[in-house]
């Protein structure tokens, strides 16, 4: 039998490589345990660059970079509003989620924040993603649930798809130390069973969920006609405030 050469032997090499079964060749937010690719946010790679200069530019878009969440600037948004108790602890509230952030800490429940336009619901989360990146945690850009439905089922039975390659990965997604939802305009009235899901398997790993909404739970679960979004209310949650999250309501 004749020998193989070398060029021979690097192109049967080459043929026989096997996916990464973790990844699927995509690498992983903090590194792949199997492969060790990492990867940024539609981006793989063999190294972790400075987060300052990568996750940042990637992660918040530009009109929010220099935007910084102000509890004030949100009340004098709303003087009709300015003696209204429902308003004042959703500003307190807010505030007390920013200032948890700023101190390098993460929320040790998941919360569900619903308000009309104007609320300042994404420049409070993009703060929050910002104070989380300068302080090395791991996050996404904001998500919706149309993207992160597609995550969760092109992973499971398409892992290799296109459309995949400039989403994270469902692990991403999952274990990320905290995650950030908001409710696609033209998807709401099925976001729901999306939202839960995403709730149910962080909270396996005891990571929160901030979902911020301009619908209601009954609007985001309108084709439910059993009303599962009753179960987000019920009282177990505190077994559980990574999957049942605090409902923060101001409409």
């Amino acid at each position: 039998m004749p020998d193989t050469t070398a060029s021979e032997t690097n192109s049967f090499t080459e043929s026989e490589h096997k996916m990464c079964l973790r990844c699927h060749d995509l690498g992983e937010f903090d590194g792949c345990p199997s492969c060790g690719k990492v990867r940024h946010f539609g981006v793989s790679g063999t190294s972790v660059a400075p987060v300052d200069s990568v996750a940042t530019s990637v992660i918040i878009p530009e009109s929010y970079k220099s935007i910084e969440w102000n509890k004030d600037i949100l009340i004098q948004s709303h003087p009709d509003r300015k003696d209204d108790k429902r308003f004042k602890r959703y500003v307190e509230q807010l505030d007390k989620l920013c200032s948890i952030f700023m101190l390098g800490n993460i929320p040790q429940t998941s919360l569900i924040i619903i308000a009309p336009p104007k609320y300042a619901k994404v420049t409070l989360a993009y703060s929050c993603i910002k104070c989380a990146i300068s302080n090395g945690m791991s996050v996404l850009p904001l998500l919706d649930n149309t993207q992160l439905k597609r995550i969760n089922v092109l992973s499971a039975e398409r892992p290799r798809s296109e459309y995949l390659r400039d989403l994270p990965t469902m692990t991403e997604v999952t274990t990320l130390d905290v995650l950030f939802m908001t409710v696609d305009k033209d998807n709401y009235s099925s976001s729901f069973k999306t939202m839960e899901s995403v709730l149910d398997k962080r909270s396996r790993y005891g990571k929160p969920t901030i979902i911020i909404s301009r619908y209601t739970l009954q609007e985001m679960d309108a084709y439910d006609y059993n009303q599962s979004w009753r179960s987000m209310v019920d009282v177990t949650r505190f077994n559980n405030k990574y999957k049942y999250p605090a409902i923060l309501n101001v409409k």
